[in-house]
């Protein structure tokens, strides 16, 4: 079996992969877009994976990041905390201070 970090490391170059084959990645971010829209029109209140500002979900507040939300015609009803082991923790308390830190260095 692969190992987690092993997996991480081929996903976070994939993007890149799929940069220099086609010159970009517009059509998934837009088709995400789309859908979004789609669940604030339309009051679906699906789960969904976007962006959120945490104040104290998953132990981490002060910054946005990708989260699982129900979302409905008021935009984000709420955050999905769900369970994380230790090594998935790490992964999003390491992820909440790089988003952090780059939040304090836009705004000095």
């Amino acid at each position: 079996m692969r190992q987690r970090g092993e997996i991480l490391s081929e996903l976070r170059g994939a993007s890149m992969e799929v940069i220099r084959g086609k010159g970009g990645t517009v059509f998934g971010p837009a088709l995400h877009l789309i859908h979004l829209v789609r669940m604030v029109l339309l009051d679906t209140r699906e789960l969904a994976v976007c962006s959120a500002v945490l104040e104290g979900e998953y132990g981490i507040s002060g910054c946005s990041l990708g989260v699982p939300v129900i979302i409905g015609n008021e935009g984000i009803r709420r955050i999905e905390e769900w369970p994380l082991d230790s090594w998935e923790q790490k992964k999003m308390d390491d992820a909440g201070r790089f988003a952090q830190e780059l939040c304090r260095k836009a705004v000095s």
